[in-house]
């Protein structure tokens, strides 16, 4: 099933980023797994 998207205000990807950047401190600290390493077979 298909929706039409009825919107009338369209507004292009450019403008998500012309607001101000994010703080330095933004996602500083991620917790991120290990790299997984593959046996060699």
């Amino acid at each position: 099933m298909f929706f039409k998207c009825e919107r009338q205000d369209k507004v292009g990807w450019d403008s998500w980023f012309d607001d101000e950047d994010t703080t330095s401190d933004f996602m500083a600290d991620r917790d991120q797994p290990n790299e997984q390493t593959r046996d060699e077979s």
